[in-house]
């Protein structure tokens, strides 16, 4: 008897095992690699805005990303005009800018897309 408990726990560990891999690997499939390192660094630096893969798209923590992001294109000298919807635009020196901001994997994180991509919005590289 104690023998057959004995690989009844084993089959469920193994069991437990494969599927937490399973998990783990849908997960990285669905963020992708590159974007659960950047995650991971979110986690950690408080108030940041980090670059991703495409060029003009920024990802940072959902929580307080409307005022990061003002903050951030005021230091850049542009100034908050109004928003519509998820686009948030700003103007300096006759110009404007529209900054779409759009949730993404979950609800703890927020991409940004700049329409003019010569600004960088990254608080950190």
């Amino acid at each position: 008897m104690p023998r057959l408990v004995w690989k009844w726990t084993l089959w469920t560990i193994a069991v437990v095992m494969l599927l937490l891999l399973l998990a783990a690997g849908l997960f990285l499939n669905k963020v992708g690699l590159d974007n659960a390192g950047l995650m991971y660094r979110l986690r950690s630096a408080e108030g940041a805005i980090l670059p991703m893969n495409g060029d003009g798209e920024f990802v940072s923590k959902a929580k307080g990303h409307r005022e990061l992001l003002k903050e951030k294109m005021h230091e850049e000298g542009w100034i908050y005009a109004g928003q519509e919807g998820s686009g948030y635009f700003f103007e300096k020196d006759g110009e404007t800018t529209i900054v779409t901001a759009t949730q993404i994997w979950n609800r703890h994180y927020i991409m940004y897309r700049v329409v003019n991509r010569k600004i960088d919005l990254a608080t950190e590289s």
